[in-house]
């Protein structure tokens, strides 16, 4: 599924605020592997559900469409990118690849990620969408449009270094360590947020935390729980509170995969058809019983606001 998904995804452009294809072509492969006796009639649904064609791509990497007159240092990279200097941000992003590689250029980010989440978690989980996908993209060009898509999502979600302000530093707030992984399941239950983004950010969270730092992973288990406990000022994402009728019994394995297509379905067509079922999927494969009645609530919940 990813080998047909991610070099759509790798050309795709956001329209409103972020793009969510790499994150939905990773989303779909796991999913592929998770269901495997879901049948082509079925994956044809969910793809046509999550609105996967029509979506605005480039034809050409953009970075060698800007000549420059210098190279950038990696600091000076940051600077332009954070600036959302466009087009030179391409160009300076594609020297800072040559000089430390995607990997360090993503991981960079680490300490943004966890402290600067955004608008419905997006800053972390799509974030961490560029570290999974750097792991298993080994194509040259196609690293270079990874490149290039996380260069708009950086200036996106990490904007800073305003000219005249030479002291300016990214924010960054120090772990209290007071929250773990079952208070942050408990309060992304009870406030899953709109189209269940805060479900999705924890299940993400919960992929990343071999793979980051331990104050890194600490810090963003904390802002999404103290995003998911704000009252919002959307009612849309006020309303989804946990009901009352939670099932005392969770769904059995055999009808998870076949109710988890369903309500993925029936929820508003949107590209996070995809990103919500896997999350939904890793959340599942890691929760207790007593959890997965509460996610069978929280699903519920977001079908009644759809």
């Amino acid at each position: 599924m990813i080998d047909a998904l991610m070099p759509e995804a790798l050309q795709s452009l956001a329209t409103v605020t972020h793009s969510h294809m790499i994150k939905a072509a990773l989303a779909a492969d796991r999913l592929t592997r998770r269901f495997p006796d879901w049948d082509v009639e079925r994956w044809t649904q969910l793809i046509d559900h999550a609105e996967w064609q029509g979506r605005s791509t480039v034809a050409c990497l953009l970075h060698e469409t800007v000549r420059a007159s210098q190279t950038y240092s990696v600091q000076q990279a940051e600077r332009v990118i954070a600036r959302r200097l466009f087009p030179l941000a391409y160009r300076a992003g594609r020297d800072w690849y040559d000089a430390e590689g995607l990997h360090a250029m993503i991981h960079h980010y680490a300490s943004r990620a966890s402290n600067e989440p955004g608008y419905l978690g997006h800053g972390f989980s799509i974030w961490w969408s560029f570290v999974e996908a750097e792991q298993q993209i080994t194509d040259e060009i196609q690293r270079l449009w990874l490149m290039e898509r996380f260069v708009e999502m950086a200036a996106q979600s990490f904007p800073g270094f305003p000219p005249g302000h030479p002291d300016w530093i990214p924010p960054a707030w120090v772990a209290h360590g007071n929250v773990s992984l079952t208070s942050a399941w408990q309060v992304c239950l009870q406030r899953p947020g709109w189209y269940g983004h805060h479900l999705l950010s924890l299940a993400g969270l919960s992929r990343a935390q071999a793979g980051l730092a331990p104050e890194h992973w600490q810090r963003a288990l904390e802002t999404l729980v103290a995003k998911a406990q704000r009252q919002y000022l959307d009612p849309a994402d006020n309303v989804l509170v946990l009901p009352d009728d939670i099932p005392e019994q969770p769904w059995s394995d055999d009808e998870w995969g076949g109710n988890l297509l369903a309500f993925s379905l029936a929820m508003r067509a949107n590209i996070h058809a995809l990103t919500l079922a896997d999350a939904l999927a890793t959340l599942w494969d890691e929760a207790t019983s007593i959890q997965r009645c509460g996610l069978q609530g929280a699903m519920a919940r977001l079908l009644m606001a759809v």
